[in-house]
């Protein structure tokens, strides 16, 4: 796991993930805003939460598919992980988790100022 957090290829592609998922969420919130002023937009902040949760399970899972496909080639299912199935594993699972926790606490932050402001969304 440590592998995975020294390397820049995590980096780079959690922040093209996360520009992708931002600009996807606040791009049609502003579009729909501008150009269909009498249309509600959808709740970023729904999306947010939506694309976050969605990250996390894109990683889950794909790291889980990683492991299990070196437990079905061995037939060891109850053996411990050796180091480069695992490294690898958690190489693909945290460009995923690093995006995924930024849009939720990002999600959370919203949520909680839209409290404080009488339930109207910051934007």
């Amino acid at each position: 796991m440590k592998s995975a957090f020294k390397s820049v290829k995590t980096y780079v592609i959690s922040s093209i993930l996360l520009a992708i998922s931002l600009g996807i969420i606040f791009g049609q919130y502003f579009i729909i805003l501008y150009y269909f002023p009498e249309v509600n937009p959808w709740n970023y902040s729904y999306m947010l939460m939506g694309f976050g949760f969605l990250f996390i399970l894109i990683g889950y899972v794909g790291g889980e598919i990683i492991t299990g496909k070196y437990r079905h080639k061995t037939k060891k299912w109850n053996d411990k992980l050796p180091e480069d199935v695992s490294v690898r594993a958690w190489k693909f699972r945290l460009p995923f988790f690093i995006p995924g926790l930024i849009l939720l606490i990002f999600a959370a932050i919203i949520e909680i100022i839209a409290l404080n402001m009488g339930g109207n969304l910051p934007f």
